[in-house]
């Protein structure tokens, strides 16, 4: 008996807290219109005074109190809470606390808003004890009336848990500011409505907003990656490696950006943040980590756009009609400012501006498949240049080029490295050329910052258009290899030659058809080096030829235009972190990051350098930073969802990979992320592998092929030494901020009844793209 009254005992002080006699009726209307009555005269500014006097430390040490504001906020010179002996003093007391919670959570709110502003007495924007340094030395201000938003930040944290008690709260590891990404929604940097806070001085900030809708997302990806890497780039994989060789290396490419893009997608579905892909790599690895790269990764796009300028002008020697060193200049300014100005136009006119020329890119590039096959079928070629017992003379045809000669311009290829090893050189050179090409394939991730439902848009985004990125790259190569000879001079070489085809053999030369464009005889530096315009024109197709390498151009000027919007969102997202200048985060009313397209748009003047003759050595150039820096971009994506991966296991009272609910499940992982890892890694060692072989070092080669990787260490070992951050543990990694908001918004999806022909249609066309 004495054991049972022991138990009932301690389950009567567990359920009731501080209770030690038996409970009694008594008429409970009475003490609860007492307390109600007492809580409610408890006004606003009560609250806040009591809140300024504390001291932080009584709101950071957890006390599992369940009457916490009743105790606060209790009767003058009263603490505590007298003793509860009756259910329905006990009910009045939760009652009151109620109120109380709720008065205290508005002030809170209140408090979180009132920043410093212009005009304000000083003294009347700091809190008790709140010091300012100034050199070495910290002054205290001793009297204050209210409370600056850094004394808030500092109650903040306490107090939310007792205001939320619904949510599954954890202690949150700062990775970019105090509590930033996990603001209530009118003090976070994007928004699904223009909004009205006010900064500084009263004058209104405006943030990202969320407009776009899936199939733009989608669009926007895909004209980011459809550019002159494939059509033009690719030139320079056949030239070293043969059909089956650039077949294999862009094939590889594809496996390691597929492996990192699946990845990332799980991660971003399940806490997509407006902080971008940095600020993820920020949260689960480190915030030094996060800081190199992301700047590598604004770098990288930067670069790309100017890229792109410059192979699109490269494209214009194609019409010999033009005087290049006139007209040039013309049409980079032309195309520099078409793509600054429709990033400035508002997030949901540019979206619909991509897709209706991402739509004309993948329909173009279908159009192409289809005349491959027609060449083909046309000029009876069938595998000739892939069977070696067909070749003429001293052209070689194979699968392979006979050697890897990177000084070969057309002759034949007969005095490099030759053998299984010759071959193995030239898939990895095909396959650094190719990561190129899939430059941008990341771009829905960036782009989700402003999508609508981020969690239903990154899965689909990822799948489809990555699977008809690789899709089109792998068809095309494959087609377009069978229809001209991979040791054609007018080929993209890997090192630029300084003469052009006059130099040559008469007989090589002869052998080919020039009879589309003379220019080709004269210089390397002209349009026709794209492998498709080569077949083409060899097929005699020199009208079509012509208007498809104006498509070309429009290729690169769109994809230089994603490529601007890319490195402006992700110079917004770096501010937003404080790691950047805070002017970048200022937007328009619309929502665009002016500041930030300026920015990165001014460095589109780099794209005057391909002016001259040395247009494709410039060009070449910039494609391997940007190459570089996207292969380091996706190793840390890679990283950052391997500690996801294993943090989330040590975490399942979040969620579960296995639940039903859990947004989006990457197939084969942890495997497919180290892959990912391993193979992005790889690239970036080997990205300038060719200037250690004998006889082929190039200074400027070298700090092209690895400034992307000293940049990185640069600015790791600098942010480290700056800001002290250390790799955080996987046990105390944030998996609830963002991943909450995320779960309490309810989306307003477009709901499909009975569809029309005409949505029928755009289903289709929006399947097909």
């Amino acid at each position: 008996m004495s054991s049972g009254k022991s138990t009932s005992s301690s389950s009567g002080r567990d359920l009731f807290p501080r209770m030690e006699h038996p409970l009694r009726e008594v008429p409970g209307s009475a003490v609860q219109d007492e307390d109600e009555a007492d809580a409610c005269s408890i006004t606003s500014e009560m609250i806040r005074t009591k809140l300024e006097s504390l001291e932080p430390r009584a709101y950071t040490e957890p006390t599992g109190d369940k009457f916490f504001y009743t105790r606060l906020f209790g009767r003058e010179g009263e603490l505590a809470v007298e003793d509860v002996d009756d259910f329905q003093q006990y009910d009045a007391m939760v009652h009151r606390e109620a109120i109380l919670k709720g008065k205290a959570k508005h002030v809170l709110t209140d408090m979180q808003r009132n920043d410093i502003r212009v005009g304000m007495p000083l003294e009347s924007q700091f809190s008790p004890g709140m010091e300012l340094v100034n050199g070495t030395k910290r002054h205290k201000f001793p009297e204050i009336r209210r409370p600056s938003a850094t004394r808030a930040k500092e109650l903040h944290p306490k107090l939310l848990r007792e205001t939320t008690r619904g949510s599954n709260i954890t202690e949150v590891v700062d990775i970019s500011s105090d509590n930033f990404i996990d603001r209530q929604e009118e003090n976070t940097l994007w928004s699904e409505k223009p909004t009205n806070n006010y900064g500084s001085g009263g004058e209104k900030k405006y943030h990202l907003q969320r407009k776009l809708a899936r199939p733009q997302i989608q669009m926007i990806a895909l004209g980011g990656t459809l550019g002159v890497g494939l059509y033009l780039s690719s030139g320079k994989a056949f030239s070293i490696s043969g059909p089956l060789g650039c077949f294999l290396g862009f094939l590889i490419s594809g496996s390691i950006v597929l492996a990192t893009m699946l990845s990332f997608a799980e991660m971003s579905t399940l806490i997509p943040t407006t902080s971008s892909i940095s600020g993820l790599a920020s949260r689960f690895v480190e915030d030094a980590f996060g800081f190199a790269l992301g700047w590598c990764y604004w770098l990288s796009f930067t670069i790309a756009m100017p890229s792109e300028v410059c192979a699109a002008s490269i494209m214009l020697s194609y019409y010999e009609t033009f005087d290049l060193s006139e007209v040039t200049p013309g049409f980079v300014a032309l195309f520099l400012v078409l793509i600054l100005t429709i990033n400035l136009f508002d997030v949901r006119v540019y979206g619909n501006i991509e897709y209706c020329i991402s739509l004309i890119k993948v329909l173009l590039s279908v159009a192409l498949i289809i005349t491959m096959i027609v060449i083909n079928v046309k000029e009876g070629y069938g595998f000739k240049f892939w069977d070696t017992k067909k070749s003429q003379g001293i052209f070689t045809y194979g699968p392979f080029r006979p050697t890897f000669d990177l000084s070969d311009v057309g002759s034949g290829a007969l005095n490099g490295i030759g053998g299984a090893t010759g071959r193995l050189l030239g898939v990895i050179s095909s396959m650094l050329i190719s990561s190129y090409a899939y430059t941008g394939s990341e771009i829905g991730f960036v782009a989700s910052m402003e999508c609508k439902n981020p969690r239903k848009a990154l899965p689909s985004v990822t799948k489809r258009v990555f699977g008809r990125v690789v899709f089109l790259y792998l068809l095309s190569i494959f087609l377009v290899g069978l229809n001209f000879y991979a040791g054609d001079p007018r080929l993209l070489r890997y090192y630029a030659p300084e003469r052009g085809l006059d130099t040559l053999d008469p007989a090589l030369v002869s052998f080919f058809s020039f009879e589309c464009s003379n220019a080709s005889i004269s210089d390397y530096s002209n349009g026709s080096q794209s492998p498709w315009i080569i077949a083409m024109q060899s097929s005699g197709m020199c009208l079509y030829s012509s208007v498809i390498n104006a498509f070309f151009i429009m290729f690169g000027v769109t994809a230089g235009s994603s490529h601007l919007y890319v490195s402006s969102r992700t110079l917004y997202s770096m501010a937003t972190q404080r790691k950047a200048f805070a002017i970048f985060a200022t937007c328009s009313k619309a929502g665009v990051p002016y500041v930030s397209v300026l920015f990165s748009g001014a460095f589109g003047l780099l794209a005057f350098f391909s002016v001259n003759e040395h247009a494709f050595s410039v060009f070449q150039d910039f494609a391997n930073i940007s190459s570089a820096t996207a292969m380091l971009m996706w190793s840390g994506m890679c990283l950052s969802f391997l500690r996801f991966f294993y943090g989330l296991k040590l975490r399942p009272d979040i969620i579960s990979r296995d639940d039903p609910s859990y947004p989006y499940r990457s197939p084969l992982q942890p495997f497919l992320a180290i892959y990912g890892l391993c193979g992005s890694m790889l690239i970036v060692l080997l990205m300038g592998f060719v200037v250690f072989l004998k006889g082929y070092w190039d200074t400027k080669t070298f700090f092209v092929s690895y400034g992307a990787l000293m940049l990185f260490v640069i600015c790791y070992v600098g942010y480290k030494l700056v800001r002290s951050s250390k790799i955080h543990r996987l046990d105390q990694l944030d998996l609830d901020s963002g991943r909450r908001e995320m779960d309490r918004i309810i989306w307003d999806e477009e709901k499909y009844y009975v569809s029309s022909v005409g949505e029928i249609f755009k289903k289709v066309i929006s399947w097909l793209a």
